[in-house]
């Protein structure tokens, strides 16, 4: 458990219990900053305990200084013919339950940190473009909103955020909606925001050429 910090050597933290941490957060602990990456959870004295399998992303530094045993950060496999062999060498745990609390690298730049809940009360397509825009000049990637239909009227039905590169339109992370909506008080590393591509068409019946796209047109 750690207190938030920030010097000129190490990322601006802030601090979260274990039930507002999501993954890709980075965790500093021991000197590490670990990347949650897995999630389990288990009841305990009736409180919800949360393991987190991470990784440690400054292994070098973490080697050089010693931070913990290096075997404490090792995984085995068992290989048939080979018995146990070593798996991974940069895995560490984070678990607690709610009342521990975690030093949790920014995750966002400063610039974009009052976007959180702007899409509480729903959002249009003049918003869509107004907010993945600023993500966009922030550094972020490209989102867009797929919308069910356009018309006279514009965009409609439901809708779907994706991000859209030159190989087409990606999942995004379900905690980007959920910060925007300001159901989760972050959205996790804007680097890790883009996932798999997505099972979307490629083409779409409209777009306007910023942030919104329509399914169909009506």
């Amino acid at each position: 458990m750690n207190s938030s910090t920030e010097t000129a050597n190490t990322p601006q933290t802030t601090l979260k219990d274990s039930s507002q941490l999501v993954k890709g957060d980075i965790v500093s602990e021991h000197g590490m900053r670990v990347r949650l990456d897995n999630l389990t959870t288990v009841e305990r004295q009736g409180l919800t305990v949360y393991c987190w399998v991470g990784t440690v992303l400054n292994m070098d530094e973490v080697r050089e200084a010693k931070h913990v045993p290096l075997s404490f950060l090792r995984t085995d496999k068992w290989e048939p013919g080979k018995g146990w062999v070593t798996d991974r060498e940069d895995v560490w745990t984070v678990q607690g339950n709610k009342l521990a609390t975690w030093a949790v690298e920014v995750s966002v730049p400063a610039e974009l940190a009052e976007l959180h809940g702007q899409f509480a009360d729903g959002y249009t397509a003049e918003d869509i473009n107004a907010v993945f825009g600023l993500i966009r000049d922030a550094g972020g990637p490209r989102l867009v909103c797929v919308w069910d239909y356009f018309d006279e009227y514009g965009y409609g039905g439901n809708s779907e955020f994706y991000a859209e590169t030159k190989t087409g339109l990606h999942e995004v992370e379900l905690t980007v909606h959920q910060w925007l909506s300001g159901e989760q008080d972050s959205p996790g590393p804007i680097g890790m925001w883009v996932c798999a591509l997505a099972t979307e068409p490629a083409e779409f019946a409209g777009g306007d050429d910023f942030h919104n796209y329509a399914r169909r047109r009506d």
